[in-house]
């Protein structure tokens, strides 16, 4: 199972992710017909979902998923860090360095054009 999504779809991938860890029981046991390294999340410049308290208790959960994010997409960075909010899955730098600056016109970073762009120019570069 591949759950992907973009922005607020991508939010919505990774609680569709933990959902589906809560509702397939049998992905968490280590039986024949388990789900468990099936069940897949990948996200394009989604925010921030969970709060510190929650993120330890739960990190493990989201193993073998990535979120990519454009270094300059404001997107990813909220809610801020300063409110105890964390990405729940390792992240993936694409496209270009952060920069303040950008960040202030950061719509043409957040698009999924841009991150189409990133990801075409990063598999031509391998």
């Amino acid at each position: 199972i591949i759950i992907t999504g973009h922005s607020y779809g991508g939010a919505i991938a990774l609680l569709c992710m933990e959902d589906c860890w809560f509702r397939f029981i049998h992905s968490r046991e280590n039986q024949d017909n388990s789900l468990e390294g099936k069940i897949h999340c990948y996200t394009f410049g989604a925010p921030r979902i969970l709060g510190i308290f929650n993120y330890k208790k739960i990190k493990d959960r989201w193993n073998g998923s990535v979120e990519f994010f454009n270094a300059s997409d404001v997107v990813t960075c909220v809610p801020p860090a300063c409110f105890l909010y964390r990405h729940p899955v390792k992240r993936t730098h694409i496209g270009e360095k952060y920069s303040f600056f950008k960040m202030i016109h950061s719509r043409s970073y957040h698009d999924i054009d841009a991150y189409e762009d990133s990801i075409k120019k990063l598999m031509t570069e391998k």
